[in-house]
C-alpha cells in the first residue's frame, strides 16, 4: 500500500459534501474513491471504491467487451466511512475502511489486474496510440519544460499514432515509418521520427522494459548517416545549407537588372530580398506592396498568413534597399506596360498575362530558379566548385540562408532571433519574448526594422559626390549665417541653412555634396 495518505486534508461536512481521489494503492494496482456526505447516525459518508484500468485510465469493467466504460459495470464496492471519535481524524478513518476494500479488489480480481499488468508492461503489444494514452504525459514532463513545444511534440506523435493504426508497436516496421516520412516530404517528417524514438526510449526505461524497434531504428539511422556520402545527396544537402557566395550573388544581381519587367526574375527578388516562400510570392497583389514615394529605397510587403497560431496574421515586413529599388522600378515597368484600368490593386504581381488575373505557378518559379543558376550565373547544371572543393547549386533554400545571414551580419539581427523568424516568416511559438509578431507591426515596430534593415546595402548602387551647381554666393558683407538656395538635384538632401563664421566681402562659397555630409570651400 502506499505510504502517505490519499486522504489527507479530506474534511466532509454539511458545505463540502464530496470527495473524490485516484491513486496507486500498489504497482498498476490504481484506485478511485469517491465519498459524498450522509447525515446518518455514526456515520460520516458513503461512497465507492473502484479499479481503474492502467492501460486505458478508465474504471475497469466486469464485461471485458464493455466499451462504454458505464459506472454500473465497473469493478467497485461500496463503502461507509464512520464518523470519527474524539481524538480521530476524517482521513485516517477513511483510509482505514478503504484499505480493507482495496484488499478485496485485489484478491477478488487479481487475475484481470496480472493481465493488464502483463500487457501494459510489454510495450510492444500494444499500439502506438494506446502507448500515448498512457505514458505520452510522464514523456513530456521529463523531455521538455516548454508547453510550446510539448503541444508540437503532442500533436507529432498523434499524427504517428494516426498513421500507424491500430497495429501493435512491435509490429511496426521500417517500411511503415519511411511511408510517414515519404508523406510528409519536404516537411520535418524526421523531426517526428526522432520524438517517436525518443518516447519509445523514455518509456521504455520508466517501466522497465526493452525498447520496441530499437533494431530497426537503430539500422534505419545507419543508412542516412550513410547516404550522406553520397555525392548526389551532398549537393542538394548544400542547397539547403550553403549560403550564396558574395560573387554569384552580384552576378544574380546583375542578371536581375538585365532582365527587369519578367515576373520570374521580381520572383528571384522577392524569396532573396524578402525571405518568401514561392507560395507566398505567387499570392501578392500590387496592393500588398506598400511603397514610399519619397524614399525610393522604403517598400513594405503585406503578408496574409493563416497558418500561425497567433492573433496577428496581417502584417507588413520591409524589403532591403535592394529590394526595394527592384520593387520600385518593376512597378514603373507595369505602368509603362500596360494601361492604368489593367493595374488595380488585386492584379497579381508575379503574372504573365496582361490581365494579372494569373499568377505564375509556383512549381514554375522554383523550377526557374534552378535554371537561372544553370544559364545566368553559375555556368554548367548550377553547380559551381568553391574554393574549399564543395560543390554549391542554387535554390529557394540557397536564397533563403543568404537572405538569413545578411540579416544576421548586415542589419545587426543577430541578438534577437525573434526579428529574424519575423523577417523570415518562421512560427514563433517559441519566440515567447516577442509577443507573437506584434512588437513588430506596430508603427514603432515597423520603423525599427527598416532602420535595421536599411543597412543592408548589397546590390545597391553607391552613391556617388554630386556638386550642386546653385550652391554658390558671393558673400557681400556679414554672410555669418548664410542659407542653402535649394535641392537641385533628383535627391536632394534635407538641408535648410549652412552656417559658416568669418566670411568677408567678396569670398564666394561653394557646396558639395556627398550623401548626408555638406562640404564647403571658400574662395576669396
Amino acid at each position: 500500500m502506499v505510504n502517505d495518505n490519499p486522504f489527507k486534508g479530506m474534511k466532509l461536512s454539511e458545505q463540502h459534501t464530496h470527495f473524490e481521489t485516484t491513486f496507486e494503492a500498489m504497482p498498476t494496482v490504481k484506485i478511485r474513491v469517491t465519498l459524498n456526505y450522509i447525515k446518518q447516525a455514526g456515520r460520516l459518508a458513503r461512497g465507492w471504491v473502484m479499479l481503474v484500468d492502467p492501460l486505458t485510465g478508465h474504471l475497469m469493467q466486469k464485461n471485458r467487451q464493455s466499451t462504454t466504460h458505464r459506472f454500473e459495470d465497473a469493478i467497485k464496492k461500496e463503502i461507509y466511512v464512520p464518523y470519527p471519535m474524539t481524538g480521530e481524524k476524517q482521513a485516517d478513518i477513511a483510509w482505514d475502511v478503504v484499505g480493507k476494500k482495496v484488499e478485496e479488489l485485489r484478491t477478488e480480481y487479481q487475475g484481470r489486474i496480472h493481465q493488464a499488468e502483463k500487457t501494459m508492461r510489454a510495450l510492444e503489444c500494444i499500439s502506438f496510440a494506446q502507448a500515448l494514452d498512457i505514458y505520452i504525459e510522464n514523456f513530456l514532463v521529463d523531455y521538455t519544460t516548454s508547453n510550446k513545444v510539448r503541444q508540437t511534440i503532442r500533436n507529432q506523435l498523434k499524427k504517428l499514432a494516426n498513421h500507424f493504426g491500430p497495429k501493435p508497436i512491435g509490429e511496426i516496421t521500417l517500411r511503415n515509418i519511411n511511408a510517414f516520412v515519404k508523406e510528409h516530404k519536404g516537411g520535418n517528417a524526421e523531426d517526428y521520427v526522432k520524438h517517436f524514438e525518443a518516447f519509445l526510449r523514455e518509456t521504455a526505461q520508466q517501466i522497465d522494459v526493452p525498447m520496441p524497434l530499437e533494431d530497426i531504428l537503430k539500422k534505419r539511422a545507419a543508412r542516412r548517416k550513410s547516404s550522406k556520402t553520397d555525392n548526389e545527396k551532398c549537393k542538394r544537402q548544400a542547397m539547403k545549407t550553403e549560403v550564396l557566395p558574395a560573387e554569384y550573388e552580384r552576378k544574380l544581381d546583375t542578371a536581375c537588372w538585365g532582365n527587369l519587367g519578367d515576373p520570374r526574375w521580381m520572383a528571384v527578388v522577392l524569396i532573396k530580398e524578402g525571405g518568401l516562400q514561392a507560395s507566398q510570392a505567387t499570392k501578392l497583389r500590387i496592393q500588398d506592396i506598400e511603397a514610399d514615394e519619397s524614399d525610393k529605397e522604403k517598400v513594405f510587403i503585406r503578408l496574409m498568413r493563416e497558418d500561425l497560431n497567433t492573433a496577428t496574421r496581417n502584417y507588413t515586413f520591409p524589403l532591403s534597399p535592394f529590394g526595394a529599388l527592384y520593387v520600385n522600378e518593376f512597378l514603373a515597368h507595369l505602368r509603362d506596360s500596360y494601361p492604368k484600368e489593367r493595374l488595380g490593386g488585386e492584379r497579381y504581381l508575379l503574372s504573365a498575362d496582361a490581365q494579372g488575373l494569373e499568377p505564375l505557378e509556383e512549381t514554375e518559379i522554383t523550377s526557374f530558379i534552378r535554371q537561372a543558376g544553370c544559364t545566368e550565373t553559375f555556368g554548367y547544371k548550377g553547380r559551381v566548385r568553391l574554393d574549399d572543393g564543395k560543390m554549391f547549386s542554387m535554390g529557394v533554400n540557397s536564397l533563403h540562408q543568404t537572405r538569413q545571414k545578411h540579416l544576421k551580419e548586415d542589419c545587426r539581427f543577430a541578438g534577437d532571433p525573434g526579428a529574424i523568424s519575423f523577417m523570415m516568416h518562421r512560427s514563433m511559438g517559441n519566440q515567447v519574448q516577442s509577443d507573437h509578431y506584434r512588437c513588430f507591426t506596430d508603427a514603432t515596430g515597423r520603423e525599427n526594422l527598416y532602420q535595421k534593415v536599411r543597412e543592408d546595402r548589397h546590390g545597391c548602387p553607391e552613391k556617388q559626390e554630386r556638386k550642386i551647381t546653385r550652391a554658390s554666393k558671393k558673400c557681400d558683407g556679414d554672410c555669418t549665417n548664410w542659407k542653402f538656395p535649394g535641392r537641385e538635384d533628383k535627391q536632394g538632401d534635407a538641408v535648410s541653412s549652412f552656417v559658416i563664421k568669418g566670411l568677408k566681402a567678396g569670398d564666394v562659397v561653394y557646396i558639395r555634396s556627398t550623401g548626408c555630409v555638406m562640404l564647403s570651400s571658400i574662395e576669396k
